[in-house]
Formats: C-alpha cells, structure tokens, sequence
C-alpha cells in the first residue's frame, strides 16, 4: 500500500550539555536479515569513522568511555525491491516525495508530487499525490494553495476515495492549524471507521498515531494507536510503517533507547520498504547514540551515509552523527557533519537539530579558544532551541564563554538563568553547581551559601550538592 506518509518530524528532546554521564554498556549483537533481496547493500565493515580516543579529545569529558570495536555481526540495510512501485509511476514518484518530506526538504516534495501527478494523470495514485501536495501547504500556513491543490485533485480523480480523502484531509489539516487536537483525533477516527480496509482507512489509522507523537509528542499514547493500525492491516506498508514509528517513539520519548534499538534491530529483519528500512537504520544509529554507545552509533550511521550519500535522509543522519562523533572527540568528523546539516535543506528549514550542531561547533571552537565564534554558535542554538532544555544548554554555553573571558559576573548570570530555564533536576545542579564555583571564584562567599542552600532544598541528594555543601571543588562540568 503506498500512499501513507507522516506529518512532520517530532521534535527530539534535547540532550544534557553539562556533566553529560551516560555509561557505554554491551554491545547487543543483531542477526542479519534472512533471505533479504537485495538491490543495494550498504558496507559490513570498514566504516568511515575510526574508533578510539584521540589525543585532543575535550578536557574534562565527563563519559570517558573505554571505546570497543564494532561487533562483527552486523546488521546491513538491506533495500528491497518488494513492495517497491515501479519506477517512473505515480505511486513512485509518491514515495520519494515522502523521503523528501521526512527530511524537511518540502521544496522537493513537492516537485515529486507535481511529477506524480503529472506521471498518471486521473488515476487514484495521481489524485492521492495532489491530496498530499495539499497538505504541504496547509501545513505551512498557505490554505489558498492548499485548496487549489485539493481543486485539482477532485476535478481531475473521480475516484470516491480520493474525493474522501480530499475533504477529510484539509479538515485534519485546518484543525491542526486552529490547536484543536480533539477535532483532529475525531475526523481521524471517523475516516478510519468509515473506509477500513482500504487506502484512506491505514492512511488516518497511522494519522491517529502521528497525531500524538508529532503534535502532542505523546510517545506512550502514540504506541497503541500504531499497534492497532498495525494489527488492522497486516502484511502491508500500514504495518510496516506502523513498527518503525513505534519504534521512533520508544527512542524519542528519552527514556527507552535500549529497548527502541532492539525493536529496530527486530524491523530490520522483515521490514521490505526501502524507505523504512532507512528509517528504522538511522532510528538505530539514534538510539544507540543516545544509550552512550557512541563508537556502535557512528560506526552504523557511517555506513548508510558513505553507502548512499544522495539520499535525502543523509544530512539528518550526519547530524546524528555529529553529536555521537564530538562525545568520542572526533572533532574532524563532528565539525564537518553538522557544518553540512546546517547547510542542508533541512538545516535552513528550522529542524530541532539545527540547536544540536550549532551545539556541537560551539563545543569545537570552545575547546580551540576561539570564544567569539562558540558564543555565536550558542547563541545560534539558542534561537534555534525547541523546548526548555535545549534554551538551558545554550544559555550554559553562553556562560561558559563569558567565564573564559574573565567576565564572571556574566557567567554566573548565565548559569543561574540556564537552571531557572531548565526542568530536569539533574541538570538543574549541575547548572547551580557551575553557578556557586564562579560565585566562589569571585570571591562572592555569600552568593555561593545561598545557592548551596537552594541545592540542599532542591536537589537535597545529588553528590554535587553534597560536595558543595563542604565547598570541594570539583573540576568544571563539560559544556
């Protein structure tokens, strides 16, 4: 079933700059995929970033890590030519317009929906891709366009489904624009009721699941709303790209990436579309990634990226890549990676992870004293930051830049700001922490017991407020 696209990209929850402490475990061997046919393989070995610790990895890095070798059963990403469209048709030029949009290049997406509908004309492929053309205009804001799409579509389709499909899209669509989530779930649910079984049903019964892990980043409540779109159309590109999105939840949601890397690992291994596979071949870079499995993490995504360096979805995996090579301190790699992310459609589109790699080239030029152009990138990422955490860890790299100067007044600002801003406790000492070394340093010892106090009240069990309590200092947290 082709057709059945995602709405936008959730958001990815920001990483912790300061005092990041996550632990490499084992590495979990994956089988290969059985009985995969194969018109594209991506290299097994011999992955384009190297491993080990290099001499100028970042002073102070909170998660040195005794880097391993790769294990050597890997999983390939196998591309399949089932249930691939054939080339040139209006289902294919469909697909690929859904890899461009994945990835924020909508100016792209939109060319291959134009060539869709251009490819077959009149047909149901034809009308479902100016259906979708619509959507990318109501998405940004411009209903004018929108509904001179979904014009084209009704005049030229006759199809019943397609007419369906052009009327509850732009009511989903104007409902999501107006906030209203309840009236989005509510014609979601009743087109997936009312034509089960067909095109129209498993493309608003994956809605359902988009829904509230794209709009209301409701990860847990996204799950069953997959499964069951899953288990309504078995054997199907519905259910194929139900497990991949599931598995996108468990990694996004921050707190199950062990388990998200094992279900991709388990979708590798029958999943038949090219485009989840690739999907669910970075979401294991991801979760791996953010599991402290660093070294596992850029040695995957280096084998997509150097085995298909023009598909759309290799910038994004660059940035990935980016944050897993700068914590094993491949600057090199880090540098260039997010350099090119910034650069990429995507990265001129407003992506979340614009605030990661304009992170990661602060903490490059920080580390080589150019504290001009860090505290640009911060201040980049900071523009650039989508929730609190993100605009916490800009704020600290701020700070940083201004402790560096010799300007602590600045930084102690900065830092008491970034715990205010922040909302994980964890990093809320780590920043008061910060705050009460430079206060000490400014020979402040007032500033400094009263934050302590603010720390003992607050985070009464952390060692950082223990330690503080009998003013050891600690060597600085990382940026």
């Amino acid at each position: 079933m082709a057709g059945l696209r995602r709405i936008l990209l959730a958001v990815p929850p920001a990483f912790a700059i300061c005092l990041a402490s996550c632990v490499a475990a084992t590495a979990d061997s994956a089988a290969r995929p059985q009985g995969a046919q194969t018109v594209a393989e991506l290299p097994s070995q011999g992955a384009a970033v190297p491993h080990g610790q290099p001499a100028d990895a970042s002073p102070g890095q909170a998660d040195s890590q005794e880097v391993r070798a790769p294990s050597s059963e890997r999983l390939e990403v196998a591309l399949l030519t089932d249930p691939a469209p054939p080339v040139g048709s209006a289902a294919d030029c469909v697909e690929r317009a859904h890899e461009y949009g994945w990835n924020w290049d909508v100016h792209r997406k939109r060319v291959w929906l134009e060539e869709a509908a251009a490819a077959e004309p009149g047909t149901p492929d034809a009308g479902r891709a100016l259906v979708i053309l619509a959507r990318t205009y109501y998405e940004t804001g411009d209903v004018v366009a929108g509904d001179s799409a979904l014009a084209r579509a009704r005049a030229e389709c006759s199809d019943a489904e397609i007419q369906a499909f052009a009327d509850v899209a732009r009511a989903y669509c104007l409902a999501l624009r107006a906030g209203n989530f309840q009236d989005a779930e509510s014609i979601l649910g009743n087109a997936a009721d009312a034509w089960r079984g067909a095109e129209l049903g498993g493309w608003a019964a994956l809605q359902l699941g988009n829904l509230h892990r794209d709009y209301m980043l409701d990860f847990e409540g996204a799950i069953p709303r997959y499964a069951s779109a899953a288990e309504a159309y078995p054997d199907s590109l519905v259910a194929e790209e139900a497990e991949v999105s599931i598995g996108e939840c468990l990694a996004w949601s921050m707190v199950r990436h062990r388990e998200a890397a094992e279900h991709f690992k388990q979708a590798l291994q029958h999943v038949r579309s090219t485009r989840l596979r690739v999907r669910a071949w970075t979401g294991l870079g991801f979760s791996l990634m953010w599991a402290g499995e660093y070294a596992e993490s850029c040695d995957l995504l280096s084998e997509f990226i150097e085995g298909m360096p023009d598909h759309p979805g290799v910038p994004l995996a660059r940035a990935y890549r980016s944050y897993a090579a700068s914590r094993l301190g491949l600057w090199e790699v880090a540098v260039e990676d997010a350099t090119a992310f910034v650069a990429s459609a995507a990265g001129q589109s407003g992506h979340p992870w614009v605030h990661h790699t304009e992170t990661v080239l602060g903490q490059d030029a920080f580390r080589r004293g150019m504290l001009d152009e860090a505290e640009a990138h911060f201040q980049a990422a900071l523009a650039a930051a989508p929730d609190a955490e993100a605009k916490a860890t800009s704020v600290a790299g701020v700070a940083h830049c201004k402790a560096a100067r010799g300007d602590l007044g600045g930084a102690l600002e900065g830092f008491l700001a970034a715990a205010d801003v922040s909302r994980v406790p964890a990093e809320q000492c780590a920043y008061l922490h910060q705050a009460a070394l430079t206060a000490l340093a400014m020979g402040d010892s007032a500033t400094a017991d009263s934050i302590a106090a603010r720390m003992a009240e607050e985070h009464p069990g952390s060692h950082l407020t223990t330690r503080l309590l009998g003013y050891e200092v600690l060597p600085a947290p990382e940026i």
